[in-house]
């Protein structure tokens, strides 16, 4: 690791993060033991927290992977091991997957909403962390030209390769628990919307309800792709406008260009053989 990397990992703003994507981490466990997972809690908290202390980008995901399959296996009254039990042991032995008896356990909103909420505040604080320590977007290298350099030069600098350390304000990690659950009343309020409609296209109730809150997000992120795009548009300075016109122009007349510049290298190529045989 290079020491900008360790004076990155090692900057206050960094623990600050870790420190509340543990707290989320930490909140979580009770949830997950009053939800009845046990011990099989503890598989989420070390996925989170190595995935934290290695700075492992993909954790996240495979920390939402687990919970989903724990807590909707829980849901039916099952866990890991009485899968296993259910779907291999009782078959092997012949006496069919009835053999193992499991109940459902009711279902828990407040609980539920409690830990939708842990989990977006460890997410966002997760890939917040990473952005204070790797570089979230593709570095924009400055120097002279590669004609220009030799091959004894040194490399161009990268320019802001992450978020500079002292930029996070005192402000935002207490918007961003707030934000958190915000969003998580506001998913609550939608997805029992959704779910109190009637159902559609002869669907059960919950594939109605998913499919209903699919398109209704499908045409909320275009109509927000529309309007951000609207405002940067309109944001552009006179150069970047410029340049995003003649970006467009290139595209819809592409291939005329192509087929312009086809006949002019074939006129130079015939040009420079007729001056070759006069010679």
């Amino acid at each position: 690791m290079t020491p900008e990397g360790q004076a990155a990992r090692a900057g206050r703003d960094v623990r600050n993060y870790m420190l509340f994507s543990f707290a989320a981490l930490l909140v979580m466990v009770p949830l997950l033991l009053l939800k009845g997972l046990d011990l099989w809690c503890v598989f989420p908290l070390l996925i989170g927290a190595l995935s934290l202390m290695a700075h492992w980008r993909a954790g996240p995901v495979f920390l939402l992977l687990s919970l989903g399959v724990l807590v909707s296996l829980r849901a039916l009254g099952y866990d890991p091991v009485t899968c296993v039990q259910v779907g291999v042991i009782d078959r092997l032995m012949g006496q069919g997957p009835g053999l193992t008896s499991v109940t459902a356990l009711p279902a828990t909103p407040f609980l539920d909403f409690l830990l939708s909420v842990c989990v977006l505040a460890f997410v966002a604080g997760h890939y917040r962390l990473q952005a204070l320590v790797y570089s979230v977007a593709q570095p924009e290298r400055r120097g002279p030209a590669t004609a220009e350099r030799t091959p004894a030069s040194p490399p161009p600098p990268r320019v802001n390769p992450r978020r500079a350390d002292g930029q996070v304000t005192a402000w935002e990690m207490p918007l961003l628990a707030a934000a958190a659950v915000v969003s998580g009343v506001a998913a609550e309020h939608v997805w029992n919307y959704f779910r109190g409609q009637r159902p559609m296209l002869g669907l059960s109730a919950h594939g109605s309800a998913a499919l209903a809150f699919i398109w209704a997000s499908a045409a909320a992120l275009v109509l927000a792709w529309a309007f951000f795009g609207y405002v940067r548009r309109c944001r552009m300075s006179r150069d970047e406008a410029l340049l995003y016109l003649q970006d467009q122009c290139w595209r819809q007349v592409r291939r005329e260009q192509g087929r312009v510049s086809r006949w002019l290298a074939w006129v130079r190529w015939r040009g420079r053989r007729r001056k070759e045989g006069g010679r």
